[in-house]
């Protein structure tokens, strides 16, 4: 906290309106008197006065005072200070734009002037615990029918203004979706997988995202595919991308292209790191692999390898129509990109995009992506596929939560 206050004091003595917080950092119980700082000739003297006294005081009262800061409508230094706090390996809790927004309960503590009054947490007084009753009751249903009209993201945007990510461009962002059906000699087609494709594409079209679509890569041609695609985001006004890639894998993230020769998933990541890829910097990226990792399956008498000469196909096939039964867990169940499997099992065809489609649809207006990753991974360990067991997983770095604010429902 004192480094990041160190590193940014020249700006927040050049920048800081001081006068606007001092009222918010008081109700907020950081100052219990304000004087000695409004005693200061000068607003530069006063913010200096602020952050000498901010620098001996506990680490929730700096987070109080990037609060009082985002109230204030000086966001842009605030986000500066968490985003060096975070560098600096701190852990950032949630920053709202207002910490009373729902009503709280009085407290009935005497009388003032002979009256009865009731004095709140944040040290507002009222007179009369009818009035602050009738009062709060007005601001709580107005508060309700505002939130009414609005979208879960925009609530949580006004309420977490800085743990958000922005998804309000239009298209909301860039996906591209790689299906590889037929494959050399030796390796097996994926019969099945235009449906999954075509699935995929739809609700990407109903989540407002702009879409392209190859077919039939070879290992090359997905890293030409790949590396174009991150290249076309250049320039573009878009708050988010994703990229799907339906084709055979195996063990170490290993992504098959059509000629048998492998692309990581590592390499994919990359091609869209901030580096290579600066207009998606600070931006979310969704990586969606419908791939076996493996050659284990997971079943109700437990696992067993791939039995050998079975092709890729053979495992990989369309057992969706399968009805699911009641059954223990897998025991890659509760594993805290989205994978179709998890590393050392194969991968089932029509099973995991057709879900994860259901789940999106469902959920893709209520939640943010790791919710809805959640609820995906649990749809699938409640599959039974004709006494094969099956286990998605999500893994990642979001650093916001990402709700992705379809235009309409999807």
């Amino acid at each position: 906290m004192k480094a990041v206050l160190r590193k940014y004091r020249v700006e927040l003595v050049s920048s800081l309106q001081v006068d606007d917080l001092l009222d918010h950092l008081i109700r907020d119980h950081v100052f219990e008197c304000d004087d000695y700082i409004k005693a200061e000739k000068t607003r530069q003297d006063k913010v200096r006065k602020l952050l000498e006294d901010l620098q001996k005081r506990p680490a929730s009262d700096f987070w109080k005072f990037i609060q009082a800061m985002i109230s204030t409508q000086q966001s842009h230094l605030a986000e500066k200070l968490i985003q060096e706090y975070k560098h600096l390996g701190g852990v950032v809790p949630l920053v709202t734009s207002s910490q009373h927004e729902h009503p709280q309960q009085p407290t009935e503590r005497g009388r003032r002037n002979g009256s009865p009054y009731h004095e709140w947490s944040d040290g507002r007084v009222v007179t009369s615990p009818c009035d602050a009753t009738t009062s709060d009751s007005e601001d709580h249903r107005q508060s309700r029918q505002q939130n009414t009209n609005r979208t879960v993201y925009e609530q949580k945007k006004a309420e977490y203004p800085l743990n958000i990510y922005k998804m309000e461009s239009t298209p909301r962002g860039l996906a591209l979706v790689i299906d590889n059906e037929s494959f050399d000699p030796g390796v097996g087609d994926r019969h099945g997988t235009v449906e999954d494709a075509e699935a995929l594409r739809n609700l990407l079209i109903d989540l407002d995202f702009e879409i392209q679509m190859k077919r039939n890569c070879s290992a090359e041609e997905m890293r030409n595919t790949l590396q174009n695609f991150a290249l076309s985001l250049s320039g573009r006004e878009i708050d988010a991308c994703i990229v799907a890639v339906l084709s055979h894998g195996r063990r170490n993230e290993e992504i098959l292209g059509t000629d048998g020769q492998v692309v990581t998933t590592s390499e994919m990541r990359h091609y869209f790191g901030n580096q290579l890829c600066p207009t998606m910097a600070g931006k979310p990226k969704l990586f969606i692999i419908q791939a076996c990792k493996g050659d284990m399956e997971d079943t109700l008498c437990g696992q067993r390898r791939h039995v050998q000469g079975e092709s890729l196909a053979d495992v990989e096939k369309e057992v969706f129509h399968q009805p699911a039964v009641p059954r223990p867990l897998p025991d890659n169940a509760d594993i805290c990109f989205l994978y179709a499997t998890v590393e050392g099992f194969v991968a089932y065809r029509n099973v995991f995009i057709r879900k994860l489609c259901e789940v999106f649809r469902a959920n893709a207006d209520k939640f943010h992506v790791k919710e809805i990753a959640t609820l995906l991974n649990s749809e699938m360990a409640s599959l039974s596929l004709d006494g094969r067991l099956t286990m998605s997983e999500d893994r990642g770095s979001l650093t916001k939560f990402w709700y992705l604010n379809p235009p309409s429902s999807v």
